[in-house]
């Protein structure tokens, strides 16, 4: 396999990700290995043929009716919990009761389930870790592809606005 060239080319946390076709996503990793006999890491690379399946991130309406019979049923506290302690023990109570009524009366599921399915999502195994990801193709030919890797906690969904720019 020859080295990709840099337009097709993504690296970040010892991840490497790179296309060669329209088609065909490869995944290259780099793992510390410690030899016995020598005080220093050696990094080795992997290359795996990964097998990249669809992912479909719908979410069953038996399902989204369960919680949302849940959320209802939920019981808040009518006075905080710790007084005059603010948010040095969590959230407000008046935070939480926002949020609370925001997903019980304002929360469009459906909307926000549209919105997550206007994306190409996947899965692979990497050491036997399955991973979620989203492959997005440019809109432009000579666009410089990026891989994005979001941090714990955190959610893909954090980079949408960047597939406008």
């Amino acid at each position: 396999m020859s080295i990709p060239s840099k337009a097709s080319y993504g690296s970040t946390c010892g991840v490497t990700a790179y296309t060669s076709d329209v088609n065909t996503i490869h995944i290259q990793f780099a793992t510390p290995v410690i030899h016995s006999y020598h005080t220093s890491a050696v990094t080795k690379y992997h290359t795996m043929p990964s097998e990249i399946k669809p992912f479909d991130s719908t979410i069953p309406q038996t399902e989204v009716d369960r919680l949302f019979r849940k959320l209802a049923d939920t019981r808040l506290p009518t006075q905080p919990i710790v007084p005059d302690a603010g948010e040095d023990y969590g959230p407000s109570l008046e935070w939480v009761q926002t949020l609370y009524n925001h997903w019980l009366n304002k929360f469009d599921w459906g909307r926000a389930q549209k919105q997550i399915n206007e994306w190409n999502h996947f899965t692979t195994e990497i050491e036997e870790l399955k991973i979620h990801f989203i492959h997005q193709k440019a809109e432009r030919r000579d666009a410089v592809p990026l891989l994005l890797v979001h941090g714990w906690p955190g959610t893909w969904f954090e980079y949408v606005i960047t597939s406008s720019l």
